[in-house]
């Protein structure tokens, strides 16, 4: 990409900017990912419904959704061919990751495979990948889900409502267990920290509890959650991808927003002429935005052993594409939603395993991959930074830059 001038296109909106040959050899390496993902299952998962298997049965009763399941079984519509081909389509849209594929593509594997990939562990590598593929599609669903139902009104009161339903069945699940013993420090966190900001400005949109606010700043709930993971991964030794989240931070939808890099107010979602209850967040060039947090995100979760099952909550399609296919405010609340069910979903596989904070029988991770990761997010995060200043240097004042300037230094 350097040598080819490209570097900027990993601040893109999509991934059509890069080289035709980076995209074409990514393509290549992502497809054949996914076909030894889909070998897993019989017949390739062709004509074969994750929702009817038993692995279906074993992520509703680890995030506690079993009451969930009819509505939950009416969105998962695909077989497990047709939902990883669309998990595959979300991929290659998004040039940071289309980057990593292509550099992964030209690398032997043992400098990024994990142990997991090794001859031996063929037939509880399969296990867990069934279970993974069916987990995603089950996130995708109840993601989609909680964006289309209606706004809680007089023929929908909050208690009957989806999201209302899903945010009781998750907190209820941990309740019913010690998963206190089975997180660090940074985890214990999270969990107060998700479901706050989920209640407030989601739930309590969506089911009518509280009338939708168009306000110039959402809190500082999502910084505050960046700066965890950036600090747990500079504790890490993963300097590069805490600077890719810098500039996720300083960009984020909490903060008065500036309309010249595409920022706005929060403001609620119109479907079709309908109000959805659903608040659109709109950072600095959204789409990009989105592209590098999840991107980013995807490699601090390399520090755990369970890999694939952290990727599922980012790279579903509802998360994934959903800026692209929808609208590009659109991700942060689905981004939100799976984020709630995945901690249910890690605590309580963290608990029935009995082995602490891990509950693979595998290990996925590779320091290869996380080392690698991290240093493109670095480099898409200056790119996504050039972007931001060279627009403000073309529609602001002298002024009004020396006082943007200022404002990111004191950060």
């Amino acid at each position: 990409l350097e040598a080819a001038g490209a570097l900027d296109a990993l601040a893109a909106d999509d991934a059509s900017a890069l080289p035709s040959e980076i995209r074409t050899r990514a393509q290549a390496w992502i497809e054949q990912l996914a076909a030894k993902v889909l070998a897993s299952f019989p017949d390739d998962g062709v004509g074969l419904s994750p929702a009817t298997t038993p692995e279906f049965d074993i992520v509703l009763e680890r995030t506690g959704l079993d009451a969930l399941r009819a509505p939950i079984h009416a969105r998962m519509t695909e077989d497990a061919a047709s939902f990883v081909a669309r998990v595959v389509q979300g991929l290659l849209r998004n040039p940071i990751v289309v980057a990593l594929a292509a550099e992964l593509a030209t690398l032997p594997t043992e400098l990024y495979a994990p142990p997991a990939c090794a001859a031996a562990h063929a037939e509880e590598r399969a296990k867990e990948l069934r279970l993974f593929v069916t987990y995603m599609q089950v996130l995708d669903a109840l993601a989609v889900e909680c964006m289309l139902e209606p706004r809680g009104d007089a023929e929908h009161p909050p208690e009957s409502t989806f999201i209302h339903r899903l945010y009781a069945a998750t907190v209820a699940r941990l309740d019913r267990i010690d998963w206190q013993g089975h997180v660090t420090a940074f985890e214990r966190m999270k969990v107060p920290s998700i479901r706050g900001p989920f209640r407030k400005k989601y739930m309590d949109f969506k089911t009518g509890v509280r009338p939708f606010d168009t306000v110039a700043s959402g809190g500082h709930s999502l910084q505050a959650n960046i700066l965890e993971a950036m600090f747990q991964d500079t504790l890490l030794g993963w300097d590069d991808n805490a600077a890719a989240g810098f500039e996720l931070f300083c960009q984020s939808v909490d903060k008065k927003p500036q309309p010249a890099l595409g920022e706005d107010i929060v403001r609620e979602w119109v479907l079709d002429g309908r109000l959805t209850g659903v608040p659109l967040s709109l950072p600095a060039f959204p789409k990009a935005w989105a592209n590098l947090y999840g991107s980013w995100n995807a490699a601090f979760c390399g520090n755990y052993e369970e890999y694939p099952f952290f990727l599922a909550k980012l790279f579903n399609p509802a998360v994934a594409a959903v800026h692209h296919d929808r609208h590009p405010g659109l991700y942060i609340y689905t981004r939100a939603t799976t984020l709630l069910v995945h901690i249910t979903f890690v605590m309580a596989s963290r608990e029935q395993s009995g082995w602490g904070r891990r509950f693979s029988a595998l290990s996925w991770r590779h320091d290869g991959l996380s080392l690698l990761w991290g240093r493109i997010n670095r480099v898409a995060g200056e790119a996504y930074q050039r972007r931001v200043e060279g627009t403000l240097e073309q529609e602001l004042s002298f002024a009004e830059n020396l006082s943007y300037d200022g404002w990111r230094a004191a950060k």
